[in-house]
């Protein structure tokens, strides 16, 4: 897609509560290619002048900061907008969301419990594809690590197999034989 200009345009990314994790690595790829100093403010925070800046460079960093202060509020919705409208930095509406949508200890212990439920109770329906039972794995397995799971590899592979159907079974008897 192009602008008027003939420069390549950037697609926002579109918050989505219901998949944070797919989200947070969209918009971090969104917000760097805004610039490297857009995700380095979130990384080293940023205190909000009261008057802007004069200084070069302070100049600078408050412009970055407010390309990405107007690029978040530009792709929140208007439930999550009210929740951070106030917030005038980067950093501050970025761990807000996080804080919000993601949880702290307790909501997060909960959702790894529901992943782990949700993981040893896994098994693949006769009439779906490989390929998306494989996603629907990938998206547990990311989503226990994201929240802090450490999850060795043979365990996955293990559990995916035990999870397979059996027209698999012989597939599994020779992985399984290695």
């Amino acid at each position: 897609m192009r602008n008027q200009e003939g420069v390549a345009s950037i697609r926002q990314v579109l918050f989505s509560r219901s998949i944070l994790i797919f989200w947070k690595g969209r918009i971090r790829s969104y917000l760097q290619s805004l610039g490297a100093g857009v995700w380095g403010i979130i990384e080293g925070g940023y205190q909000h002048p009261s008057p802007i800046p004069m200084n070069e460079v302070e100049k600078k960093k408050y412009e970055t900061n407010e390309n990405f202060v107007n690029a978040m509020l530009g792709i929140l919705e208007e439930s999550e907008f009210v929740e951070v409208m106030k917030l005038n930095t980067e950093s501050a509406i970025w761990d807000k969301i996080i804080q919000v949508y993601e949880g702290g200890t307790k909501a997060k212990s909960f959702k790894l419990q529901r992943l782990r439920i949700q993981d040893e109770t896994l098994i693949m329906p006769i009439d779906e594809s490989i390929a998306s039972f494989f996603l629907e794995v990938d998206v547990t397995f990311i989503s226990m690590s994201n929240i802090g799971d450490k999850i060795k590899e043979p365990s996955m592979v293990e559990r995916i197999l035990i999870s397979l159907t059996l027209k698999f079974d012989s597939k599994v008897s020779t992985i399984e034989d290695m």
